[in-house]
């Protein structure tokens, strides 16, 4: 038997950066339509029924609208799912009457269990399992060890899926292996390494591994890149390297770039202006500068000179950090060389 299982697809989800309101409403969308068609892939892909976990609404932008929306999707799949209480949230509450027939209930803390031809899963707690459980939602422990798992095959032979709030385990060649979950799509930088569902096969006899695949589906990705400076770089040498670096990216990226390395205080690094130029190209952008300031402070200690009381002070300063410092002392640099500094 084949299940498909979405995790956390979060419709509404707010993403950790500022978005204006324009692309607030295409994410939102495009997150709605990824799961439309993640159910119509696990049709089309001869899945019997879906396992739905995680949160399928984020605690963020949902409207009835947006769950009514979520709603029909779930009529128009000709499969069961299956899906854990609390994974509907406050939208469930709203709309417990609306739900379809074929979208089942599990509850964990209780004796929930779901049959669908040979394939039992279950919900409840290890006490009152029975032991033909096929697929299990542990919620009791973010990872569990193999000690755990072999312990749980032999008191649940058919046992094939195990399921914790933040990793699976699947069975394989008399073993669980197990992996970290992904969300159906990415909702912030820690995401980078992937997003998706999965399919796997049920299998009838007990020792048999479990084929298993990872589907892989993005509407937006997320990437973080870091980007070497070097001491002689200026504002310009920066900004090259950074469009160098984020060559064949574009409107579907959220980009982090990290500048590091070394800049010498007489070079005048302006990240904002790096960040004005190239924001445009991509769905989201942020920079951050890391680096550090290249500057010899035994040669300005005992001059007697503007810029060196200048460099004296602002060292001096405790009420600034080590970044606020490395990015005062260029720019105060530049001014007392009568150049127009902003930033």
């Amino acid at each position: 038997m084949r299940i498909a299982h979405i995790h956390a697809p979060l419709i509404g989800a707010i993403p950790d950066c500022y978005l204006p309101k324009a692309k607030d409403e295409e994410w939102l969308q495009a997150r709605i339509a990824a799961f439309a068609e993640a159910c119509k892939e696990a049709v089309l892909q001869k899945a019997e029924w879906i396992l739905l976990t995680g949160n399928l609404f984020a605690e963020g932008y949902v409207t009835d609208a947006i769950v009514s929306k979520i709603l029909d999707i779930l009529r128009e799949t000709a499969l069961c799912f299956v899906w854990r209480e609390d994974a509907i949230g406050s939208a469930y509450l709203r709309h417990k009457s609306e739900l379809p027939p074929h979208f089942y209930r599990l509850s964990h803390g209780k004796r929930e269990e779901f049959l669908l031809r040979e394939a039992l899963i279950s919900c409840s707690s290890l006490s009152s399992l029975s032991r033909d459980t096929s697929v299990l939602l542990f919620e009791e422990a973010e990872k569990l060890e193999e000690e755990t798992l072999l312990t749980l095959k032999e008191n649940f032979p058919r046992l094939q899926y195990v399921i914790t709030p933040t990793k699976h385990y699947i069975w394989k060649e008399g073993s669980f292996v197990g992996e970290e979950l992904v969300k159906l799509e990415g909702t912030d930088f820690e995401d980078e390494n992937g997003s998706g569902y999965y399919l796997l096969d049920l299998q009838e006899e007990r020792g048999e591994s479990v084929p298993f695949q990872k589907i892989e589906r993005a509407t937006y990705h997320f990437r973080t890149l870091r980007v070497e400076v070097e001491s002689e770089d200026d504002t310009t040498a920066v900004y090259r390297k950074c469009t160098l670096a984020t060559r064949g990216l574009g409107k579907r990226d959220f980009v982090r770039i990290e500048l590091q390395g070394l800049t010498a205080v007489e070079r005048f690094l302006n990240p904002n202006l790096i960040q004005e130029r190239l924001e445009d190209r991509f769905f989201y952008l942020e920079l951050f500068n890391n680096c550090k300031l290249e500057l010899d402070e035994a040669a300005y200690a005992n001059d007697i000179s503007l810029k060196s009381e200048f460099v004296r002070s602002v060292l001096a300063a405790d009420s600034l950090s080590e970044a606020e410092k490395g990015r005062i002392l260029p720019c105060g640099f530049h001014a007392l060389e009568g150049e127009e500094v902003s930033e």
